[in-house]
């Protein structure tokens, strides 16, 4: 069973534009997601129709049994178990004296997904819809799980926390961070979080300049090879190759392009702790393909240092993660250089 879900703009199928179109089209076609949240429920005259939204993004309408109407599972992040079943056929326009059916793939059981109350936190990601707070459970399995924006402090990671969760609505991924669109999704939210136990400050790190964390506000360049001259030109760095992130650090908040030196490039935008930069990414040019569209994490390229999850082409020559995760702590600081970082992605 999955159990790292989370629905924070990863969501990259397109909304159905009516309920009637999904209902009597996506459980005829491909596989059905086993694991979902669920959006809404309708007992219909031939099944429970069970609006959800998968794992990798997209919603879509499923028949299901009519005991599944029954259950109170708006919200809530479901394990779906299909059998083939016969249902009236569409034809019959809801006359209860036709006797023609059809088979479909039914729902016959949903199981909720419960998430762990208490957990060790390793990640804080603020989301355009939500907070995301990443954590593992006391037996170490990973966890993904939205927040409110209340409760959305990098200060939490390292500490071990007890969760409240609500179930609420918040701005569809439709939407596509229109302020003005006012389509929703009903998801299970962490509404409060009690810290059990803070993570413990090591003195000898408070002022500690190798970490990215504390530098001063700036212009700096990062890159993977080691070299005993931190002034390096552009020739060495096309000759040698690598990767290399030029940034621009303001308080805590990072800007700049991870690339394959003289290769592939990606913009990269969120807030440091310590060495690692959480926040979204955006990559643009020709013949660009998504690395992953779900919740788990894929590197870009070869290097392990940045990992992108929740990808979605927003244009022909553009894709945006709203999840990414810049490891800085194996590449080198060397001189800035003279181009400077992006102001934003």
């Amino acid at each position: 069973m999955k159990k790292n879900l989370s629905i924070d703009g990863g969501f990259c199928g397109l909304m159905v534009t009516t309920m009637l179109a999904s209902a009597f089209g996506s459980s005829a076609i491909a596989d059905q997601p086993t694991v979902a949240t669920v959006q809404n429920l309708i007992a219909g005259d031939r099944a429970c129709y069970v609006d959800i939204i998968d794992v990798g993004g997209v919603y879509s309408t499923e028949y299901a049994d009519f005991e599944i109407c029954e259950q109170d599972l708006v919200g809530r992040d479901v394990q779906l178990t299909y059998e083939s079943g016969t249902i009236t056929a569409a034809s019959c326009q809801g006359d209860p004296a036709c006797s023609e059916t059809e088979t479909v793939m039914l729902i016959t059981q949903a199981e909720i997904v419960e998430t762990p109350t208490v957990g060790s936190i390793h990640d804080v990601i603020v989301g355009d819809r939500a907070c995301d707070i990443g954590f593992t459970d006391e037996t170490g399995e990973l966890w993904y799980r939205q927040a409110t924006f209340e409760v959305c402090d990098p200060d939490l990671v390292g500490d071990t926390a007890q969760f409240t969760y609500e179930v609420t609505e918040i701005a569809a991924y439709a939407c596509q961070g229109e302020p003005t669109c006012e389509q929703t999704d009903v998801v299970t939210l962490i509404t409060a979080v009690e810290v059990l136990s803070a993570a413990e400050t090591d003195p000898s790190d408070i002022g500690d300049r190798s970490r990215v964390q504390d530098l001063p506000d700036g212009n700096y360049r990062y890159w993977n090879a080691t070299t005993s001259d931190v002034i390096v030109s552009d020739e060495t760095l096309l000759t040698t190759g690598g990767t290399l992130f030029l940034f621009r650090k303001q308080d805590n908040a990072i800007n700049g392009v991870f690339s394959y030196v003289g290769e592939e490039a990606i913009c990269v935008s969120g807030q440091v702790n310590g060495n690692t930069v959480s926040g979204t990414a955006i990559q643009t040019g020709q013949g660009l393909s998504v690395v992953s569209t779900g919740e788990s994490f894929a590197n870009f390229g070869p290097s392990e240092a940045l990992s992108l999850r929740r990808g979605r082409r927003i244009s022909s020559e553009q894709i945006r993660y709203d999840s990414a995760l810049l490891n800085l702590a194996e590449l080198n600081r060397i001189n800035a250089g003279t181009v400077v970082p992006p102001g934003g992605c």
